[in-house]
């Protein structure tokens, strides 16, 4: 009887440890502990590389961007919590960075306080909620302007620039941020 205890404790040990990998499989005599351990770290790997999420550029970094593409951008003031017009920045559901810009070609109204404008938010839904509550607030009215959102971005052109321009404007947008 003890034999045989004995012998059913041995087939257990030998059955467990190939159940944990420690012998090759008997279905794929090529396959080893080893190889199997590299297909797993290299797809581990692939999955992780392809969930990165593309960062989030300041609204200067997105003038930097339309500038290198051409657009003919000048006078960009970079707003702070303490220099925000709005008194809106960094607050909740509000952008996190602010610039405004001017365009040569057209008129501003005060040169110290440029008519176009990029404002960043933490998610698209606080850009779109900015976009449509500017969009309320000026359509039909002298302070209409061009309102573009793109993701977290939202742009605002002043009324006096051309629509042709103001298209170039968005395409520029769309390239520089995605």
């Amino acid at each position: 009887m003890k034999r045989f205890v004995s012998t059913l404790i041995i087939l257990g040990f030998v059955f467990s440890l190939s159940a944990c990998g420690l012998f090759p499989s008997t279905e794929d005599p090529t396959t080893s502990v080893a190889q199997t351990t590299l297909k797993q770290t290299t797809t581990t790997i692939a999955t992780t590389t392809e969930t990165k999420a593309p960062a989030i550029l300041t609204a200067e970094e997105v003038l930097s961007e339309l500038k290198d593409a051409g657009l003919p951008i000048s006078n960009i003031v970079v707003y702070d919590e303490k220099t925000d017009p709005n008194k809106t920045l960094g607050r909740p559901g509000s952008y996190t960075s602010k610039a405004n810009f001017s365009d040569p070609a057209h008129e501003d109204s005060d040169i110290d306080n440029p008519d176009n404008t990029i404002e960043v938010f933490v998610s698209e839904e606080d850009a779109k909620t900015r976009a449509e509550y500017v969009k309320s607030v000026t359509e039909g009215t002298f302070m209409a302007q061009y309102i573009y959102q793109v993701g977290v971005y939202v742009m605002r052109l002043d009324y006096d620039v051309l629509p042709s321009d103001a298209e170039k404007y968005e395409e520029a947008l769309i390239v520089a941020v995605r």
